[in-house]
């Protein structure tokens, strides 16, 4: 998922995103909107593919891999050894065009499960290849839960293009 922001190329100074330290302790960057369920996070931000920290203004080049990271501390449910777990993962435009809407990104695992120390950080990723139009910003909204359990993450966050 990507962001789409209009910026002039002389004010090259990215700032690093500000935390916010919930109050059940979890670090969140870049604005990220987050409500958890039955599972301790420690930690929900943004970065590119080499694990650089999108800039505080969420805004990222037009064909430029974005991912949320998810550091989980405990509260997956454990069934022979694996983790079974789901992920959504919807994008709109700033007027509510979908861009994508993923039901289930995990659901090739289903039958297998994860290893628990894969389950340890889940990442999801978004990616704007081409605009036909101008648009303000992204919405990128996701959902992560526990096929054997009640453990969610569930939120949302904006970016966008810079041209």
């Amino acid at each position: 998922m990507m962001l789409n922001s209009c910026g002039s190329k002389k004010n090259e100074t990215k700032m690093a995103a500000t935390q916010v330290v919930t109050k059940e302790e979890i670090i969140l960057t870049n604005n990220i909107s987050l409500r958890t369920h039955d599972i301790k996070l420690k930690k929900a931000t943004l970065l590119f593919n080499d694990h650089i920290p999108v800039p505080a203004d969420n805004s990222v080049a037009l064909g430029q891999k974005l991912w949320v990271y998810f550091y989980v501390d405990s509260g997956w449910k454990i069934k022979n050894g694996r983790v079974f777990l789901g992920a959504s993962e919807a994008m709109y435009t700033d007027d509510g065009e979908t861009v994508i809407d993923e039901k289930d990104l995990f659901a090739k695992n289903d039958s297998s499960g994860l290893d628990l120390d894969h389950s340890k950080i889940i990442k999801l990723s978004s990616l704007i290849r081409s605009e036909n139009r101008p648009v303000k910003y992204y919405k990128v909204m996701f959902r992560v839960w526990d096929k054997n359990g009640d453990a969610e993450i569930a939120g949302h966050y904006n970016f966008l293009i810079h041209h």
